[in-house]
């Protein structure tokens, strides 16, 4: 009796533990939080990089660039993520910028279970996280 109960609690938690995304989940369109862009992440040599494929509402033109030369160059086909490396659970050690502030920070890119996208920013031990869903 005490091994058919054992079956079945190992059978409840196997139910019950989350599917894990796969690093490759990661890549395709996506939608941002604030739905004004889409960024398509694929895979650059050994790690993961994202351009900006759509804006609207936005910027369009990368005015907040440290770089004063690159302020009057259009947002679409930037690259705004770049140099993540693959981890158990999505894609590590990377740099994001942002160009609605001109800001670069480290960051993660994490598939979640559900078919979205965790896309964390750090600096130093302070981090922000948004949730981008899929286009295609």
């Amino acid at each position: 009796m005490r091994c058919v109960a054992a079956v079945y609690l190992l059978a409840a938690l196997s139910f019950a533990a989350p599917a894990s995304a796969a690093p490759a989940d990661a890549f395709g369109r996506w939608l941002t939080e604030s739905g004004r862009g889409h960024v398509d992440i694929a895979p650059c040599g050994q790690s993961a990089c994202g351009t900006i494929a759509w804006g609207e509402g936005g910027p369009s033109v990368d005015a907040k660039n440290p770089n004063p030369a690159l302020r009057t160059r259009p947002l679409l086909g930037v690259r705004i993520l770049e140099g993540f490396r693959q981890a158990p659970n999505g894609w590590v050690n990377g740099r994001l910028y942002d160009p609605e502030t001109g800001n670069s920070y480290r960051g993660e890119i994490l598939p979640q279970p559900d078919g979205t996208l965790k896309v964390k920013g750090c600096v130093g031990p302070i981090c922000r996280a948004q949730t981008w869903r899929r286009v295609r």
